[in-house]
């Protein structure tokens, strides 16, 4: 694999962000306006719900539809899998959201937090989060990150525009919160809809084995990595007070905004592309080798940039949230790790998702029998060591697996790779050849 490959992934990845970017900088917005109208209460019980109902479509499967899409579209390009999976998806879509809809007191058992009518008024944000997500992820199995763009940055303008309007000129509260949010995803859900009809997919016969074969092992993989997360949070809903869950979800939108997105831009390009050249093994470790040193590298800069300046946003602009300056080192501690995402991608690219389905199940033996100590013992801080601890066991067990099976991956990055990296930023934002 030459350089000009390589530079020609990365500059993807570098566009990638590029398009996130204007989302990021209204999503800042967003979350300042949001979180410091609302206070940590009322934010950490909003944050808390979205979380935990988010979370709870994915204990249901639905990411194996976003991965089939992210993994497929790209080898098969089929018409009749996209219909399918975007039908599927609708249906579950509904029908869960109906269900939250009309049993909101299941939900408030499980949480301990909210009240019946944010719940009934989550469950339309549910919806059309779910059908947002199934185009983005077939706009990024299908390369077509431009649209990803235009759906983030009109839905954030129109959120940004309709919270503002609701918070300070009609005096509302976390219930105009969620309007706003129902208002601007079913506006992107729409023109998600509008470049669907666009997009050119074969009328060819679509490959079901090899599906049916992933799909069966990213359910079980998506199934016990949330019942493991969604076990969190019934422990965070039990024994957190909404103020801490205010401080907690806070910072972890920081680290969502300045790190996590930022890296994976490059794990939405790697995907689709890897996807390509599954049975071309040289080029794929080729690939996730660089991609690993750019996240080691990258979430090194970012996690100590974290780690320096959300003191200083939080004391100036985030006055209500300064207690939470002491969980600070331990969220650095965990987005430093983020090097286990295009791992991940690695062994979905190759089928071997079975992988991720058994790093999950440790993760989910660590929660069942630490997390009701930690979280109880140690709050919100509990909450980080686990999630560290997770992390770590799950890099450690996949790690060994590449060790066993001899794959040529590598970690760490070398003067050489730095050097390469920025060369390629830089020349990407000026346009020039590599």
């Amino acid at each position: 694999m030459n350089l000009f490959y390589l530079g020609n992934f990365f500059r993807n990845a570098v566009f990638s962000y590029g398009y996130r970017f204007a989302s990021v900088l209204f999503g800042l917005l967003y979350f300042f306006i949001v979180a410091n109208s609302l206070g940590p209460e009322q934010y950490g019980v909003l944050a808390f719900m979205l979380d935990f109902l988010g979370t709870a479509t994915l204990l249901l499967g639905f990411n194996a539809l976003y991965e089939v899409l992210n993994i497929f579209v790209p080898k098969q390009r089929s018409k009749q899998v996209v219909n399918f999976l975007l039908l599927i998806g609708s249906i579950g879509a509904a029908l869960f959201s109906l269900a939250i809809l009309f049993f909101p007191e299941v939900v408030l058992y499980f949480t301990n937090q909210g009240t019946i009518e944010l719940v009934k008024a989550i469950s339309a944000v549910i919806f059309f989060s779910t059908i947002s997500a199934l185009f983005v992820n077939l706009f990024t199995g299908t390369k077509n990150f431009g649209k990803i763009l235009k759906m983030g940055v009109i839905e954030n303008i129109v959120n940004l525009f309709f919270v503002s309007l609701f918070l300070f000129f009609l005096n509302g509260g976390i219930m105009e919160v969620v309007y706003a949010k129902t208002i601007s995803i079913f506006v992107s859900t729409i023109i998600g809809l509008y470049y669907f009809k666009k997009i050119s997919l074969l009328d060819s016969k679509a490959d079901w084995k090899p599906i049916r074969k992933f799909a069966f092992f990213s359910i079980l993989a998506g199934i016990v990595k949330r019942t493991s997360t969604q076990m969190l949070l019934i422990f965070i809903g039990l024994f957190i007070d909404p103020i801490k869950m205010g401080f907690y979800y806070a910072l972890q939108k920081m680290g969502t905004y300045f790190i996590d997105l930022p890296l994976n831009s490059l794990n939405v390009v790697l995907l689709p592309t890897i996807s390509e050249h599954e049975n071309d093994i040289e080029k794929l470790q080729k690939l996730v080798s660089y991609s690993i040193k750019f996240y080691v590298v990258s979430s090194i800069i970012f996690s100590l940039a974290l780690l320096i300046f959300s003191p200083i946003l939080l004391l100036e602009f985030f006055p209500k949230y300064s207690q939470s300056i002491s969980l600070v080192p331990l969220f650095a501690a965990f987005f430093v790790l983020t090097f286990d995402m295009p791992l991940g991608t690695f062994y979905r690219a190759i089928n071997r998702n079975y992988i991720i389905l058994y790093s999950n199940l440790l993760q989910l033996f660590i929660t069942m029998f630490f997390g009701f100590f930690f979280v109880k013992n140690f709050g919100v801080e509990g909450v980080l060591i686990l999630m560290v601890l997770n992390r770590i066991v799950s890099l450690v067990y996949q790690f060994i697996y590449l060790w066993f099976k001899n794959y040529k991956i590598e970690f760490w990055p070398r003067p050489k790779d730095i050097i390469f990296f920025f060369k390629t930023i830089m020349q990407t934002i000026f346009k020039k050849s590599i």
